[in-house]
């Protein structure tokens, strides 16, 4: 059974690998397939790096992970990425083949403010991983299964703001994925 992350990986990171891989083990899921959104409808698209950078630096994070994949089906349509469409958009596809979807509980609360939130529950199984510091809230606490991965205090938006004050973030993501950054010069106008 694979899991389902989805983001911008604006940039990918460690936290992100650390949280697909904690998945595996503890709901026992077959590979885990990574979804760059194309246009995260809670994002500024202006803000957010193209398509071919966030593939780009996410084929390098993932190289060394046999078990973790890439779709890019958001990239396939035009207008915000919405969690819904793209779960019937996966399923069409691989008829018969159960998928969990994967979120921290952070966003647990958030989903309240999503396309069609309560539709997901309908389509799929929702996992979120616990977050220290965060409990989760609201109307779809009980419906979601909870599972635990070493805590570490990494974000894209921290990455980015670093990169934009010239500090070190060494050890936040892979080191192929910091060379692609730098080669490319991104973040050093936004955060």
């Amino acid at each position: 059974m694979p899991g389902l992350l989805g983001g911008t990986f604006d940039p990918p990171h460690y936290g992100h690998i650390a949280l697909a891989e904690a998945a595996m083990k503890e709901l026992g899921l077959d590979r885990i397939m990574f979804i760059p959104a194309h246009m995260p409808p809670h994002k500024n698209s202006a803000q957010v790096s193209s398509k071919s950078n966030r593939l780009a630096m996410l084929r390098l994070a993932l190289e060394d992970h046999p078990a973790f994949e890439i779709s890019d089906i958001e990239f396939e349509r035009a207008g915000p990425s919405y969690t819904i469409d793209t779960i019937r958009r996966l399923k069409k596809r691989c008829p018969g083949e159960e998928f969990v979807f994967l979120l921290g509980t952070d966003n647990v609360a958030e989903m309240e403010g999503w396309y069609q939130p309560e539709r997901i529950f309908d389509e799929i199984i929702v996992a979120a991983v616990n977050r220290p510091g965060f409990a989760p809230e609201g109307r779809f606490v009980s419906m979601i299964r909870y599972f635990d991965m070493p805590p570490l205090d990494i974000s894209s938006t921290m990455i980015r703001q670093k990169i934009k004050a010239r500090r070190s973030v060494a050890g936040l993501l892979p080191p192929k994925v910091e060379k692609y950054i730098i080669e490319n010069d991104l973040y050093k106008n936004n955060g």
